[in-house]
């Protein structure tokens, strides 16, 4: 008998294109063989009795043996096999990411695949068996990704990533809290540390400007302001600074004295000042203590809701009065505050 049986020790027919495949001649005859000559159905051929052979591509082949004996006898045999596709992996996605934050991977190989799996591997203890992944890490420095792609016959490739994971960046004020007087203005001044390309502060209101680095703001009222920073690789922080508003002394100025005589200088005993919002009440004293003026609900800096030195109808007599004053602050705060304030011809000295 002069011919050939089947190629291979096993049934196994299917192999990846990146392995050997491995043949076995089986051939039985009584003739001394001469000749075994494999055909690979890919263009190449061996003449080995049990040759390997690597696929280049994947494909289904039909390989041939053809056998010549001594007295020339000639038979030949063939077979299917199927080479498939080793996958050729890359990872996609970013090389720098920000602390604690998930960002979006995928693996991508050039030839489509739907009996493909996937094993990640995050360098933080965590694993993944899907194409695409969400990862994060909690700490910064250097990280390193893996992804294994492997096929229905373990046809694997490897990938690898290396991550930088950087340090947010910060917002720390330099005097937290800062404290002014109201109707005043303060810089927010902060210690900024990263890469930053973009500032936000919030709330916007009573800010010269509210997306630059240091703004002047002068609140009405307390207020904690918030800046929210952006670096350039897209990592966001936060920072807050609050704004202490105080109504003092500091806020008004009251005369010692005035002179109501008509000639246009200091004619009226009024409040002066700045971030007040309303007299409540204004009394003025004489030294027996009757009540010779008297206002309420009345504005800041306006002579026309003062004292004019009068009393009954009468210009008041030369003397030190004594008033009381209750005044609200822009702030909300009510300051009460008394004093004396003399007329110009009087003799009398203040105590």
């Amino acid at each position: 008998m002069y011919g050939a049986i089947p190629l291979f020790g096993k049934d196994k027919k299917e192999f990846c294109d990146n392995g050997n495949v491995l043949f076995s001649n089986y051939t039985l005859n009584n003739d001394p063989i001469i000749s075994n000559v494999w055909d690979f159905g890919d263009g190449t051929s061996s003449t080995a009795t049990d040759p390997s052979h690597t696929y280049s591509g994947a494909n289904t082949y039909i390989v041939t043996l053809t056998v010549t004996t001594e007295n020339q006898c000639r038979n030949s045999f063939s077979d299917t096999i199927r080479v498939y596709a080793t996958p050729l992996l890359t990872i996609d996605g970013r090389d720098t990411l920000c602390l604690n934050k998930a960002e979006a991977y995928s693996g991508v190989i050039v030839q489509p695949d739907s009996t493909i799996n996937w094993l990640w591997t995050f360098g933080n203890g965590n694993t993944a068996q899907t194409q695409q992944v969400q990862a994060s890490f909690n700490s910064t420095g250097n990280h390193s990704l893996q992804l294994i792609a492997s096929n229905k016959l373990a046809c694997a490739d490897t990938a690898s990533m290396n991550v930088y994971v950087v340090p947010p960046p910060t917002a720390i004020p330099v005097v937290d809290p800062l404290t002014i007087v109201s109707g005043t203005s303060v810089p927010l001044n902060m210690n900024y540390a990263g890469s930053i390309i973009s500032y936000n502060w919030t709330p916007s209101a009573q800010l010269d400007c509210n997306d630059c680095l240091q703004p002047v703001a002068n609140p009405q009222f307390t207020t904690k302001y918030t800046v929210s920073v952006v670096d350039r690789f897209g990592c966001v922080n936060k920072g807050d600074i609050t704004v202490k508003v105080i109504c003092t002394g500091q806020n008004f100025f009251i005369p010692n004295t005035f002179s109501p005589n008509d000639d246009g200088v200091n004619d009226v005993f009024y409040l002066r000042g700045t971030g007040l919002f309303r007299v409540k009440t204004l009394r003025v004293f004489n030294r027996w203590g009757e009540v010779v003026f008297e206002k309420r609900e009345m504005p800041v800096n306006n002579p026309g809701f003062g004292w004019d030195g009068s009393y009954k109808g009468k210009p008041a007599q030369a003397d030190v009065y004594i008033y009381q004053l209750e005044v609200l602050c822009a702030n909300g705060e009510l300051i009460k505050y008394s004093g004396q304030v003399a007329n110009p011809c009087s003799l009398i000295t203040l105590v």
